[in-house]
């Protein structure tokens, strides 16, 4: 029995000596982005890279790179032409990052340039610490001219397949009646539907305000609405009161906020008193035949 806890006391010490020195290594999060910069000396398309330090450790950045994942083969390693730390740079620990902008029109020029290319090409972040390389997840596109957008990899297009199955997201549709009776209820019909290929959660919806000075609250006295499961590639129709936006703070927004469930997107617009009777007037005036 003795030996049985002395071993337990053994393996426990050294598995909190292996979670320390886990602790204790850089730990690198990279990301790639394309953005338009503006109001700088670098305004315009660009591909922006970040190494984020979430380890323990200092990590000292050898080089910061973009390799093809679809579409050939290319390389780029950032250089003193690019805006950003020059390198190597150093990403203190617990928080430590570094920014680079590669300029986009010279970055396309560069892949497709010099060599024919069929597909478009699709973009990895990388990140060299020490011998060590970290990658972002996912990829940036760089499509061809007259393309918009890249070839998705095979593992974003595998990862879309089994979330389409495991956590199908609920789509709403913008386009929106609204006529005397429902004017007269107070309420309006919504559509969403699930583009998926699995039963969607039961998503809640509660309504929210945001006063002109950036403040956030529930609003009090209205129930939440409840978007019912979905079977694939179904829809439904769901009844949401409308705001009366006369008895609220002058120049608040309203919207409804995804507070439980999976749902597109953080909320949906709400659609107010005022605005349901302008788009019903505008709806009776089409109507009205022409002498």
């Amino acid at each position: 029995m003795t030996a049985w806890i002395a071993l337990g006391i053994s393996f426990l010490s050294l598995l909190i000596s292996f979670l320390s020195y886990l602790r204790g290594r850089p730990k690198v999060r990279v990301t790639g982005e394309r953005v338009v910069l503006v109001g700088s000396s670098t305004s315009g398309p660009a591909i922006i890279v970040s190494a984020t330090n979430v380890g323990g450790a200092a990590a000292r950045v050898r080089h910061v790179s973009l390799h093809a994942v679809r579409g050939g083969v290319f390389s780029y390693f950032v250089g003193r032409e690019d805006t950003g730390p020059h390198l190597p740079v150093e990403l203190a620990a617990h928080g430590g990052s570094a920014t680079w902008s590669i300029d986009y029109a010279r970055l396309r020029s560069a892949i497709y340039g010099a060599a024919i290319r069929d597909r478009s090409v699709a973009l990895r972040a990388t990140v060299t610490i020490g011998n060590k390389v970290y990658k972002q997840r996912g990829y940036v596109g760089v499509p061809r001219e007259g393309e918009y957008s890249a070839p998705v990899p095979w593992r974003e297009r595998l990862r879309r397949v089994v979330g389409s199955w495991v956590r199908p997201q609920v789509g709403w549709s913008p386009f929106v009646t609204v006529n005397d009776i429902d004017l007269a209820l107070g309420t309006i019909k919504w559509s969403f539907s699930n583009a998926g290929n699995g039963l969607t959660r039961k998503v809640k919806l509660t309504l929210v305000m945001e006063e002109p000075d950036g403040r956030k609250s529930r609003v009090e006295g209205v129930e939440p609405v409840y978007i019912p499961r979905m079977l694939p590639r179904r829809s439904v129709s769901v009844v949401v009161p409308l705001v009366d936006d006369a008895t609220g703070v002058p120049g608040a927004r309203y919207w409804w906020s995804v507070t439980d469930g999976r749902a597109t997107g953080s909320g949906y617009g709400a659609t107010t008193v005022a605005e349901a009777r302008e788009l019903v007037a505008q709806h009776n005036q089409r109507s009205v035949p022409h002498s």
